[in-house]
């Protein structure tokens, strides 16, 4: 499994919240993680669903945003971000795809672990290709 020191994940451009600081803090005295052990830090679910897509390779992300809408059938938005994505090869379309599917679930806390799972999954194939 590909392994993400602190200059990967800050080269993604992340949020304010996650400035060089507090990534340096979260790996604590690791040089770098896995996509598992970044998906199991203590931070919000969403947060730990961004950097699982956004350092997923280009091929992964069509397959998983198509896969977020179809877990939502019945909500526009996330089939539009998934077109997106299909169209752009785009992280961030994905990501709006399991957002807005995640927001028209049943059970929000749910299913953004259920897309989680679903990313980690697509490094997983990844890897073995």
């Amino acid at each position: 499994m590909h392994r993400y020191t602190v200059d990967d994940i800050m080269a993604l451009s992340l949020c304010s919240a996650y400035p060089r600081w507090r990534v340096e803090m979260l790996w604590g005295s690791r040089d770098s993680l896995t996509i598992e052990e970044i998906t199991a830090l203590e931070i919000p679910a969403e947060d730990r669903l961004w950097v699982a897509i956004y350092t997923l390779p280009v091929d992964r992300l069509v397959m998983l945003a198509r896969r977020y809408a179809n877990d939502q059938p019945g909500c526009a938005d996330a089939g539009r971000w998934a077109k997106q994505a299909a169209d752009h090869a785009s992280a961030s379309a994905t990501y709006y795809a399991a957002a807005y599917a995640a927001r028209s679930a049943r059970d929000f806390s749910a299913a953004l672990e259920r897309y989680l799972v679903w990313a980690v999954e697509a490094h997983r194939e990844a890897d073995h290709e």
